[in-house]
């Protein structure tokens, strides 16, 4: 069975009520319009390419060429 996003229920998707982390979030069209937008913008950057330097607490351990920063 596929997921109808519960289009019978007036207040939205049921899975969302019930995830206990919130992890589960509905996207509008303008929303994901919008995060791809800016998603082209921060590509379209220069050194766009070292943004996968980051790790899971933001800082940025090298550039693609292997540089500190």
């Amino acid at each position: 069975m596929k997921c109808d996003l519960c289009s019978f229920r007036p207040e939205g998707p049921a899975c969302i009520d019930t995830c206990p982390t919130s992890a589960i979030v509905l996207v509008s069209d303008a929303e994901l319009a919008q995060a791809s937008a800016r998603k082209r913008q921060l590509a379209s950057l220069p050194n766009s390419g070292s943004w996968h330097g980051q790790s899971a607490t933001g800082t940025v351990a090298a550039t693609d060429e292997g540089q500190k920063l």
